[in-house]
């Protein structure tokens, strides 16, 4: 998922490096550019040019943020309204 604030980077890396980036990559089901940005971000933060609290950004989880409300009610109550609601009489 591409955060809003994505640009497009070109670099020129050793094509072996990037062939063992890819395989790695496939295998912890991450992309190669956010491994990149992974490495870039914790080099920033153990130099001290940014701050840690900005590594906890959660892009997936901003966007369902208040999506749900707990109304107080059981798991039972909510499907059987589901259901009177999908299915009435």
């Amino acid at each position: 998922m591409k955060s809003v604030n994505s640009v497009k980077l070109t670099l020129m890396i050793d094509k072996s490096v990037i062939d063992e980036a890819k395989k790695y990559a496939k295998r912890t089901k991450k992309s190669v550019s956010r491994m990149v940005e992974d490495f870039l971000r914790g080099l920033m933060i153990k130099h001290g040019y940014l701050q840690k609290t900005e590594d906890l950004e959660a892009p997936k989880t901003e966007k369902i943020a208040g999506m749900f409300v707990d109304t107080g009610k059981s798991y039972k109550e909510l499907l059987e309204e589901a259901l009177e609601e999908r299915f009435p009489g």
